[in-house]
Order: C-alpha cells, then structure tokens, then sequence
C-alpha cells in the first residue's frame, strides 16, 4: 500500500527512502533531498484522487529514472602523448 500524503509528511529520512523503495520499486537517486522525496512521493496520491489530473503526469518508474538521471561529471581526456 502506498503512504498518504499526511504519513509522508511525517516521514524523516529512513522512512522516505524505504517508501521509495516500496513505491517505485528503485533506490533512491544519490543527492535527494528529503523535501524532493516527499514532493515527488506526494505527488502521486494527490494525483489519483484528482480527477481532472491527466494520467500523463503520474509518475512511473522508467519515467522517473528518466526524470531524476544525473549526468555523469565530465572527465578530463588523457593527455596526448
């Protein structure tokens, strides 16, 4: 079952991540923010009960992976020998 939007706020840390693990059935992306998590965790139960919220914008794993990918940091070339 997924958290409501009142469980979610009162999530710390540990329990957001094991949430989002249980959500989106992914670790959770390094360097997010505990807000971040509970927006996003938020969104989609308010977006399920909203009617007029096109289905479009519930979120998905492969659409979330896509969402959040961080780019790796650039790499220096080697130097030419």
């Amino acid at each position: 079952m997924r958290p409501s939007v009142t469980e979610i706020e009162a999530m710390d840390r540990a329990a957001l991540i094991a949430a989002w693990a249980q959500v989106f059935g992914t670790p959770v992306p390094k360097r997010l923010s505990s807000p971040f998590l509970r927006r996003f965790l938020g969104f989609e139960p308010q977006a399920e009960k909203a009617a007029a919220c096109p289905r479009v914008f519930w979120p998905s794993s492969k659409r979330l992976r896509a969402m959040i990918r961080v780019s790796p940091a650039p790499r220096s070339s080697p130097a030419a020998a």
